[in-house]
C-alpha cells in the first residue's frame, strides 16, 4: 500500500494536480495537425509540450533525441492545441510492417489534462487518417507502438510484425519508444508489437 501510495501522491503529482483541476463542464477547443518540424524553435521542444521523455532538460536521459527529430528527416510529428497551448503529440513515421507501407505512430504523450480521454483519442487517430490522404494514400494502414499511449488503446487489436523503418539517420541514434536508441538505416528488420488502428 505505501508503494501505491508513494507512486500516485509523490511521482505523479503533476497528473493528481490536473485531475484535481477538471470541471465537468470545461471545454476545450482542440486542433490536431503535423508539426512543422523545420520550425526549429518549436520542434525542438515537443516532448517539453507533452512531458515526454524526449523534453529538452529530462533527466531520465532521452533528451538527445529532441535534435535528432529535427535532423532526421525520416521523423515527423502530430501535435494537438488547446487554444494556443501545446498539449500532446506523436512522433511518426512511414515504415513497411510484414512487407506493406503503414503509417506508424510511435507513442501519444498528452500533457496530463487530456489523458484518457476517449473523445481526444478518437479525433487524433482521424488526423492520422487525414494525414494519409494529404500524402496520397487514404488507405494507407495506420499502426501505433506498443507502450505508453496515454489513451485507452484497448480498442485496437495488438499483434507482433516486422517492421522496417523507411530512411536513415545517418549512423546515428534517435529515439524509437519501442527500441529506446535506434538506427535507422531503411533496411533493418525489427519485430515489435503493434496496435492496428486501421
Amino acid at each position: 500500500r505505501t508503494t501505491i501510495y508513494n507512486h500516485i501522491m509523490k511521482l505523479r503529482d503533476a497528473e493528481v494536480d490536473a485531475a484535481s483541476n477538471i470541471k465537468d463542464d470545461e471545454i476545450a477547443t482542440l486542433e490536431v495537425h503535423k508539426t512543422d518540424m523545420n520550425n526549429i524553435s518549436h520542434s525542438l521542444f515537443l516532448g517539453n509540450h507533452a512531458g515526454c521523455c524526449t523534453a529538452v532538460g529530462s533527466s531520465i536521459g532521452n533528451d538527445y533525441a529532441a535534435p535528432r527529430y529535427i535532423m532526421d528527416k525520416c521523423i515527423s510529428a502530430i501535435e494537438v492545441m488547446d487554444g494556443k497551448e501545446f498539449v500532446g503529440n506523436t512522433m511518426c513515421y512511414f515504415a513497411e510492417v510484414d512487407g506493406k507501407l503503414a503509417l506508424v505512430l510511435d507513442n501519444i504523450e498528452m500533457s496530463a489534462k487530456y489523458q484518457n480521454n476517449d473523445q481526444i483519442r478518437d479525433v487524433f487517430m482521424d488526423y492520422a487518417k487525414q494525414l494519409c490522404e494529404e500524402v496520397g494514400k487514404p488507405d494507407l494502414p495506420i499502426y501505433a507502438g506498443p507502450y505508453r499511449h496515454k489513451f485507452n488503446m484497448s480498442p485496437y487489436p495488438m499483434d507482433s510484425h516486422d517492421l522496417k523503418i523507411i530512411g536513415s539517420t545517418d549512423g546515428e541514434d534517435t529515439y524509437i519508444d519501442f527500441a529506446g536508441r535506434y538506427v535507422i538505416d531503411g533496411e533493418k528488420v525489427s519485430r515489435t508489437n503493434l496496435y492496428k488502428i486501421r
